[in-house]
C-alpha cells in the first residue's frame, strides 16, 4: 500500500485540527490523524523545545501509518526550527508528501517575542504551499484531496 503524507502547519486557532479531522471523515478508517499538541501536551506533558520527546513519538507514529493506512496526516505548529529534520525524514519514507501551512502561519507561531530569533522565513518544508486565509474549510479540504489525487 502506497500510503501519502500530508502535514498541516500553522498558527494556533487556525483550524489546521479541524482540517486534519474534515480529512479524515472524508478518508475513513484508511486514514489516520497525528496532532502535535495531543503528542506533545496530553501524552507526554512536555514543553515544546528543541529535541523534546514529542519530536520522535510524532514520527514514530507517523511511520507506524505508513503502509498500514492509505494517508497519515500531521497537523500542528511544527515550528521549522524544532521539527524541520522530523518532516523532511518522513517527507522521504512516503511514497507521496505534501506539505501546506497556514497563510497566518509562522510570524505569529513561529516568532512570538520569546522567539523572535526564529528564521521561518529560511526554514521552510521542501514543496511547502500556502493555504490562503480567504479559502473556506471546503476549499482548503477540496485543494489538498486534489492535490493528493483523492477527489
Amino acid at each position: 500500500m502506497a500510503t501519502k503524507l500530508i502535514i498541516l502547519r500553522g498558527n494556533a486557532d487556525s483550524n489546521k485540527a479541524v482540517l486534519a479531522h474534515k480529512l479524515q471523515d472524508k478518508l475513513g478508517p484508511a486514514s489516520m490523524v497525528i496532532s502535535q499538541d495531543v503528542v506533545r501536551q496530553q501524552m507526554l506533558h512536555v514543553h515544546d523545545y528543541p529535541g523534546n520527546q514529542a519530536i520522535e513519538l510524532i514520527k514514530q507514529l507517523a511511520d507506524f501509518g505508513n503502509h498500514q493506512v492509505e494517508v497519515v496526516i500531521v497537523e500542528g505548529c511544527l515550528v521549522s526550527q524544532r521539527y524541520r529534520a522530523m518532516i523532511v525524514t518522513l517527507m522521504k519514507r512516503f511514497e507521496q508528501a505534501v506539505v501546506y501551512r497556514f497563510e497566518d502561519c509562522c510570524q505569529a507561531c513561529e516568532q512570538p517575542s520569546k522567539l523572535a530569533w526564529l528564521p521561518w522565513r529560511h526554514t521552510t518544508y521542501p514543496h511547502e504551499q500556502a493555504l490562503a486565509d480567504g479559502l473556506t474549510l471546503d476549499e482548503q479540504m477540496k485543494r489538498v484531496l486534489t492535490d493528493l489525487q483523492l477527489a
